[in-house]
């Protein structure tokens, strides 16, 4: 399978991932652990789920860069683009949903 197509089922997945985590949160079912921080963070102010999402992924990013130090790798650094596919697709479908 070519590199390409690989992304592009991986990018599939994240917004797939979102859609499903907007839709248990607006259910009121709950939220992931992952995203509970941010979920309670915007009732008590003006950030949407997926800005505080993306910006509770950066900085575990930086954390794990400080924990790292010279063994952390560049490439660890493409988790941001995706954090911001999946930040994007969070604040979509929850505006989305009824």
């Amino acid at each position: 399978m070519s590199l390409a197509k690989r992304y592009l089922i991986f990018v599939i997945g994240v917004i797939i991932q979102s859609a499903g985590i907007a839709l248990i949160t607006r259910s009121t079912l709950g939220s992931p652990p992952i995203s509970s921080a941010p979920f309670v963070i915007t009732k008590f102010s003006s950030f949407s789920l997926g800005e505080l999402t993306f910006a509770l992924n950066a900085l575990m990013l930086l954390a794990q860069a400080v924990l790292l130090k010279k063994r952390f790798r560049h490439i660890q650094l493409l988790q941001l683009p995706v954090t911001v596919v999946f930040a994007a697709g969070l604040d979509l479908f929850i505006k989305k949903a009824p």
